[in-house]
């Protein structure tokens, strides 16, 4: 008995997740705004929350390089810190990590 086998193809996706570097310049400033009104919930706000301490611990911030600002809002807005309050990724996620939901009106 003869068995035929198919040619195999490939097909290669660019990876979205590549770490080549989008701008020359690492200059970037970063702004979370995060909605902290009584539609959120006590676990989501926790869930954002944590998710972008992650996120910016990950960051290289510096004065030239990347900066963070942090604005939470519900029928107002609350600016935690802007972009030249502090240039360290851990002190800025401690802060954010430590922030509370008190679901402000």
């Amino acid at each position: 008995t003869t068995t035929t086998l198919s040619p195999v193809t490939t097909t290669t996706t660019p990876n979205p997740f590549s770490t080549t570097p989008m701008c020359s310049r690492g200059e970037v400033d970063v702004a979370f705004i995060v909605d902290v009104s009584g539609s959120v919930g006590l676990d989501n706000f926790a869930l954002v929350r944590n998710g972008i301490a992650t996120a910016v611990s990950r960051l290289t911030i510096g004065q030239d390089s990347i900066r963070v600002a942090f604005m939470r809002y519900h029928t107002r807005q609350f600016l935690e810190f802007d972009f030249n309050d502090s240039f360290s990724a851990s002190a800025i996620a401690a802060v954010i990590r430590n922030l509370i939901y008190d679901d402000i009106r």
